[in-house]
Parts: C-alpha cells; sequence; structure tokens
C-alpha cells in the first residue's frame, strides 16, 4: 500500500511540475508582449496628443482631431488638466464643423475639470454666439476676461460683447 501512496505520489508531483513549466512559460510570454506593447502604446498616445493639439481649418484634419482627442479622454490615463486640455480640443474642432451643442458639451466637461481657464470660457462664448444664444455668449466673454484673459482674444471678446449689444 506505502509503494501505490508513493508511486501515486510521484506521478502528481511531475503533472504539478509540468504545469508548473507549462504556467511559468505562459507568464514569460505575457511578460515579453507586455514588454512590447508598452512602447507601441507610448507611442499612440504621442500621436493621439499631436493629433488632439492639431490646429487646422481642413475638414479631414478635423475628424482626425476629434478621434484623437476622443481616445486620450477614453483611455483613463491623462491627468485633470490633460484631459480638460482634450476636451477643450475637441470642442474646438466640433465647434469648427459646426456641432455647436457638442462643442458647448466639452467646453463645459472640460471646466468641471479646470473652472478657472480664460481661453475655455472665451470658447464657450463663441460657440453660444454663432448658436445664437446671445446672453450666454456676453456672460461668458465675462467670464473670460475676469479670469485675466490675454491679447488677442481679449481685445476679440470685448468687441464681442459691444457687438451683442450689451448696455452693461
Amino acid at each position: 500500500m506505502r509503494a501505490r501512496f508513493i508511486a501515486v505520489s510521484n506521478t502528481l508531483l511531475g503533472r504539478v511540475k509540468i504545469r508548473g513549466i507549462e504556467n511559468m512559460r505562459l507568464i514569460l510570454i505575457l511578460v515579453a508582449l507586455i514588454v512590447i506593447a508598452i512602447p507601441a502604446l507610448a507611442e499612440t498616445r504621442s500621436e493621439n496628443v499631436d493629433g488632439c493639439n492639431l490646429v487646422s481649418g481642413d475638414p479631414g484634419d478635423l475628424d482626425k482631431q476629434i478621434k484623437a482627442c476622443t481616445a486620450l479622454i477614453e483611455s483613463g490615463r491623462e491627468t485633470q488638466n490633460d484631459l480638460a486640455s482634450a476636451y477643450s480640443n475637441r470642442g474646438q474642432a466640433y465647434g469648427r464643423k459646426g456641432l455647436y451643442n457638442s462643442a458647448i458639451a466639452d467646453f463645459n466637461k472640460a471646466l468641471t475639470l479646470v473652472s478657472n481657464d480664460p481661453l475655455t470660457y472665451n470658447n464657450l462664448a463663441i460657440a453660444y454666439k454663432l448658436k445664437g444664444q446671445r446672453d450666454r455668449a456676453i456672460a461668458n466673454f465675462r467670464k473670460a476676461l475676469s479670469l485675466g484673459l490675454t491679447s488677442p482674444y481679449k481685445e476679440s471678446a470685448q468687441q464681442n460683447i459691444k457687438l451683442l449689444g450689451s448696455t452693461r
């Protein structure tokens, strides 16, 4: 009986050792794949940052910008400030495409992340102006100015307030 137990034990140990070696091979393969994938992910992030910061009037470039900004937003790896920039940049692209509701939503999301950005308030004001919402446009131009909006945007915001007929 004892000999049979030893034989069964050795057989089980052999299987455990084989499985252990197979598991180790799997772990090594996964580690190798991860090491290979990390630079590719970094390159993709870098490409998305460049694409999201793109400034162009070309409609094809606007779609690329929206896609790159969306990828950054959905990645879950961006800092609060970088996420706000991605929303703001995507909002500008939407605005250039005439998609003012989407632009406004993105500018508002950016402002929930970084509430004191005068350029985002200025861009929000422009979107409201182009959408025909005069009072909201004026309020946001004023907010941008109160936060220290600088030239050349400052003069543009002041002129927009005058053109929109504010008497305040």
